[in-house]
């Protein structure tokens, strides 16, 4: 968040400025046009800070709520005292191979021993153009809260294959990061969610479930209730096509001993609001962090 402040300064406005004119003029004078405008010290000032000041300035952070323009309030103290001096990691792309198969998918470790971790499974959108920092926002929030999180690129893989692609990065956790086997966490939305739910019912490493904006796949019968993890996360719009699923398994889980916490949105449909989803993911962070 930091660096994206930096293109408003007139010194990262010059390559922009330049850029436009090379194409029409000559480049050196569209430079002297807006070089000497801009004081020299000023510029040696900007050049220490981006080499020197602002990596010791990366800490981890969390947001700690949401602007009226759906953009992200952070905090400089993150909740895990352990992580206070840590830089916030950056993903570390590895990839998996299985069945002939070769699954990129993106590590964000917060170097704790032994600690939880949460896979996150995206939409049918995808993981690409914007959807990329969204998600890369998502697990660096967890990995703010001392959580090893993991984007799972599974349309990489046939979909045939999805879930077992799903249960294949929950078995090679172990061998990229010190992680607790016994606290992982599926967080699925939309159709993500759906796999979330069909890739819990095959792995007793699985913790606690999130399903955001998600339906319960077309096979799912009552009888598959007691195979579900103990801890489990519904957010979903009354108007969503997923509420019905909500409906279902709050009635089926009832006496169950299964902890179920359902994040309803009255009158809501399955697209809300920027603002909206960032409060909504907030608590779904809140949840994993404190569940885990």
């Amino acid at each position: 968040m930091v660096y994206t402040s930096l293109w408003h300064w007139p010194i990262l406005r010059i390559d922009k400025t330049t850029h436009a004119t090379r194409v029409a003029g000559n480049p050196r004078r569209a430079c002297s046009k807006v070089m000497p405008s801009i004081p020299k010290n000023f510029i040696l000032c900007s050049i220490g800070v981006i080499l020197f000041v602002l990596p010791t300035q990366a800490n981890a952070r969390i947001y700690t709520h949401v602007n009226k323009d759906g953009s992200l309030h952070y905090s400089d103290s993150p909740v895990n005292p352990s992580l206070r001096k840590a830089a916030l990691p950056e993903a570390q792309i590895r990839f998996l191979e299985y069945s002939g198969e070769r699954v990129q998918f993106d590590v964000y470790d917060p170097g704790l021993s032994g600690g939880p971790a949460a896979i996150l499974i995206h939409g049918s959108a995808g993981i690409t153009g914007d959807r990329a920092e969204r998600y890369r926002r998502f697990a660096m929030d967890l990995a703010g809260r001392g959580i090893l999180a993991v984007n799972v690129h599974y349309f990489d893989s046939p979909r045939q294959q999805w879930v077992q692609t799903i249960l294949e990065t929950i078995r090679y956790l172990p061998q990229i990061a010190k992680v607790d086997e016994n606290r992982i966490a599926l967080i699925g939305y939309s159709l993500g969610g759906s796999l979330a739910v069909e890739a819990s019912l095959k792995s007793e490493a699985v913790k606690v479930l999130v399903v955001k904006a998600g339906a319960l796949p077309r096979n799912f019968s009552k009888g598959h209730v007691r195979q579900l993890p103990r801890k489990i996360y519904m957010a979903c719009g009354t108007k969503d096509f997923c509420y019905p699923s909500l409906q279902t398994l709050t009635e089926w889980t009832r006496g169950t001993g299964i902890s179920l916490t359902t994040d309803i949105r009255p009158g809501a449909g399955h697209a809300v609001p920027l603002h909206v989803f960032w409060e909504e993911w907030r608590r779904v962070v809140d949840y994993v962090a404190e569940n885990l």
